[in-house]
């Protein structure tokens, strides 16, 4: 294909004359009488063959200027022949014999001039062909090679396979039993082959390959991976004097490949260890309930099972909470609301908040205090780096071990968070590994940790996202691990006074009316009940048209609406709402599965006041009722 596109691109464009036109008509003269001189010179030996030397200068005009010129020295030469070298000298001969030697002349010098001019024409069509053939494989962005014989010994490398070898522009290297160079060595399909099985020597053989995959391998032990085709070249005879190997470097695509691969197994570890974590809470889940069912309503059972059932959809919701958050972190998804903060304070509140799961695992808790250490951050998400680094030291650590939170001033004057464990300690080999999403040190059937691998993946990037970074250190299994967040320092600054417009505590606990949109009845008569003991007054709709006519008739102080209900959702229920001037002011949340940053702004748009994802707190749930006499700002009277 490459020689048609060359032959293709020569016949469209011709090469301009070497000379110009006068310049070679004026040459052909000067040759010709320069040549006649010559001819004087060599007399009397040339006055022997008196048009030999003419030949000469016939042939140099058209090489020079082509036919045209040629031509003219022809004339010339004849006309000098006859004049000056033809008896009678330095006059005209009308002789016949003179005559037929003059045109036998002007007959054998007009071959010459046409078969001059026509090599000419040739070996400049041949050169430019060769140009072009040399620019289209300097143009083809892949490492062409060339061997110019059956051996190998000679072989050239285009233009952009030289940065690929590391080689000069227009080396010709050798590629025979010796080896191409001490610098680097092909290797084929993942092991040294014999010079002879090459791509370009066993093309040279005569064997065509085709996708034929092939490493170079340099003496520092870098590879590059190329992907090519090799055929041999024909002598005239049909016999193999050479190949062609084309050859294109896929080293980034096949590290690429490989990443793919690497991550759709850690995908694939992932879903079966989601699936195995998710059996677990929803095993113990179901004895319990089974538990509170056959137990006396008073007895010790009963509240073992309340306990059982509390930690596990804690731990639930934990495991589905993190899942949205690596997601929207690792896509910079995630706002932080930043303001100074005491980072001893927080730690301390943080270490309380989950004190009563170490006492449970017979872990001693302790928390070495920094003063006057302040950051710059979004609370909830730094209080996310300490809970997840204190669940993380609680759960390798084994019962009667110990784990010591420190804040300090690192040497370079950063806030450092420490949080150093007695427990099973890491792997060195896993020690680059520990902050990757999905990474897991204990991947053994009993999987007796726990955990999808997502938390230390979440203090990584959020330390990242404030300034800082997190790092691990760890002498070994079995010695305990100790994980180091360092974050930028800011100078402290005084809390704001609270406002005194802020509504009364207590004041939200007020019996409310309450409207549940959901179609799945267990998740509403679970949640009407809860609210019920509180002392607000539910009602339930199991779909859109249900709960707008509810709205109408029960006119609720806070609708609580499913997303995903069958027919109309809760997006259309919302827009409905908006749009019905009577139902405009009606405090609407959504209370839904769908609980990305995506869908919290899609509820926003549709109009929902607020998202919490299921499962909801129910202390969140309470704080959203209205704090006021009344949820709406202007209700009609019913």
């Amino acid at each position: 294909m490459l020689t048609a596109t060359a032959l293709l691109v020569h016949r469209s464009v011709r090469r301009p004359p070497s000379v110009g036109r006068r310049v070679a008509y004026l040459l052909a003269v000067a040759i010709t009488v320069a040549v006649f001189g010559l001819q004087h010179a060599l007399e009397p030996v040339a006055v022997l063959v008196p048009f030999i030397l003419l030949f000469l200068s016939v042939f140099l005009a058209s090489w020079v200027g082509g036919r045209g010129p040629g031509f003219v020295a022809i004339a010339l030469a004849a006309a000098l022949a006859d004049y000056e070298l033809l008896p009678p000298a330095h006059g005209w001969s009308l002789s016949a014999r003179d005559f037929l030697l003059v045109g036998l002349f002007g007959a054998v010098s007009s071959i010459v001039n046409l078969l001059c001019d026509s090599l000419r024409r040739a070996l400049d069509e041949s050169r430019e062909h060769l140009n072009e053939l040399r620019a289209v494989l300097d143009a083809v962005p892949a490492m062409v090679l060339v061997a110019h014989d059956a051996s190998g010994r000679r072989v050239e490398v285009n233009r952009p396979g030289c940065p690929l070898l590391e080689l000069e522009p227009g080396t010709t290297l050798p590629m025979d039993a010796d080896g191409p160079s001490a610098a680097w060595r092909l290797v084929r399909k993942g092991g040294e082959d014999a010079s002879g099985r090459l791509p370009p020597l066993a093309a040279a053989a005569g064997v065509a390959l085709s996708d034929c995959e092939t490493d170079v391998v340099f003496a520092d032990g870098r590879v590059r991976h190329l992907l090519g085709n090799a055929v041999p070249l024909h002598d005239l005879h049909g016999a193999p004097r050479g190949s062609v190997s084309a050859f294109l470097d896929v080293t980034e695509l096949q590290r690429a490949r490989l990443a793919l691969a690497d991550e759709a197994r850690r995908k694939d570890e992932f879903l079966a260890l989601l699936s195995h974590e998710l059996r677990n809470p929803l095993a113990a889940i179901r004895h319990a309930v089974q538990l509170q069912g056959r137990a006396p309503p008073r007895s010790d059972a009963v509240q073992r099972a309340r306990a059982i059932l509390d930690r596990q959809s804690l731990h639930l919701a934990r495991m589905v909470d993190d899942l949205p958050d690596v997601a929207r972190i690792s896509q910079g998804r995630v706002r932080l609301s930043r303001r100074p903060l005491d980072l001893d304070l927080l730690v301390t509140q943080t270490a309380q908040d989950y004190q009563a799961r170490f006492d449970e695992a017979g872990v001693a808790l302790r928390v070495v205090h920094g003063e006057g250490v302040w950051v710059r951050g979004d609370p909830t998400r730094l209080a996310q780096i300490v809970g997840n680094l204190l669940h993380n030291a609680v759960k390798f650590t084994p019962r009667g071990g110990s784990v010591t939170a420190t804040v300090a001033r690192d040497a370079a004057g950063r806030a450092c968070l420490a949080v150093a464990d007695t427990g099973a300690g890491v792997d060195p080999e896993f020690l680059p590994h520990v902050f990757d999403v999905f990474a897991q040190a204990d991947t053994g059937l009993a999987r007796t940790a726990g955990g999808l691998g997502l938390g230390l993946a979440l203090v990584r990037t959020m330390a990242q996202m404030h300034g800082g970074a997190a790092e691990v250190h760890s002498d070994g299994r079995g010695l305990g691990a100790r994980f180091v967040v360092r974050l930028p320092c800011v100078e402290p600054e005084p809390e704001p006074a609270p406002s005194a417009t802020a509504a009364p505590a207590g004041e939200a606990a007020q019996p409310r009316r309450i409207l549940l949109v959901e179609d799945n009845a267990d998740t509403a008569e679970a949640l009407r009940a809860v609210l019920e003991v509180e002392g607000h007054r539910v009602e339930r709709a199991a779909s859109g048209p249900e709960g707008l006519a509810a709205m109408r008739r029960f006119r609720p102080d806070l609708v609580l609406c499913d997303i995903g209900l069958p027919g109309m959702d809760g997006y259309s229920v919302a827009r409905a709402v908006r749009g019905d001037p009577e139902l405009r002011t009606t405090r609407l949340v959504a209370l839904t599965g769908y609980a990305g940053a995506d869908d919290a702004v899609l509820a926003r748009e549709a109009g929902f006041h607020g998202h919490p994802g299921k499962p909801a707190n129910l202390e969140a749930l309470l704080a959203l009722l209205p704090a006021g006499a009344d949820a709406r700002v202007s209700r009609p009277a019913p």
